[in-house]
């Protein structure tokens, strides 16, 4: 008799050890899945970013094709990513200036292309000007110009904030100004949303001949 309890109490201790085993395991399968998953949205954000790079350089010297580019880029990226249950918004800005002599006033001129979502206000603020825009639908696009007068090489700030789920966001980027030079600079405020958040804000120039 008691050797029958013994074997009982046993079976039961190893039934116990197997099912505390297993759970471990299935805890660790799952942060397993889990570091995967993030590891390959990261991954993800990081290629994302290089590839705005690479499709700004594809249309080197013609500001139509640059930006229609880098807004097609965008808008597929986020259709194939959309399937995969990521959400990619993205705020691009285009600023570019024709080649700079000192005689007289440049014109700095802005393209900008929302893939945030409806943004209610946006605001432009440049050498103590402000541009705004409202009820702005995603994927909506719309330019405007700053003037002023360079003499010298600088760089000046480009104060962007704009209204979104009656959330403010505010932030600004600085404009290279270079005389005797054209230049174009594509600023990307970009967010990734999937089993993780991700939020960077880049910004590439190139010269334009």
């Amino acid at each position: 008799m008691k050797g029958q309890i013994f074997i009982i109490l046993t079976i039961i201790v190893v039934t116990i050890l197997l099912l505390i085993k297993t759970s471990l395991n299935f805890e660790s399968l799952i942060r397993s899945k889990v570091e995967l998953e993030n590891s390959l949205e990261r991954e993800i954000f990081s290629s994302l970013k290089k590839e705005l790079n690479k499709v700004l350089i594809s249309g080197y010297n013609d500001i139509s094709t640059l930006i229609n580019n880098e807004n097609s880029f965008l808008s597929f990226s986020r259709s194939v990513l959309k399937s995969r249950l990521i959400d990619l918004k993205c705020l691009a800005i285009y600023a570019f200036y024709k080649k700079i002599n000192v005689s007289e006033p440049t014109t700095l001129n802005l393209t900008f292309f929302n893939m945030l979502g409806k943004l209610q206000q946006l605001n432009f603020t440049f050498n103590s000007q402000t541009k705004s825009f409202s009820n702005l639908e995603i994927y909506a696009k719309n330019s405007t110009s700053f003037q002023i007068s360079i003499t010298s090489n600088q760089n000046l700030p480009l104060e962007v904030s704009y209204k979104f789920e009656n959330e403010i966001f505010t932030y600004s980027f600085l404009i290279p100004f270079e005389v005797n030079k054209s230049k174009f600079i594509a600023f990307f405020d970009l967010s990734l949303e999937g089993k993780m958040f991700q939020n960077d804000k880049v910004n590439y120039v190139i010269d334009l001949i």
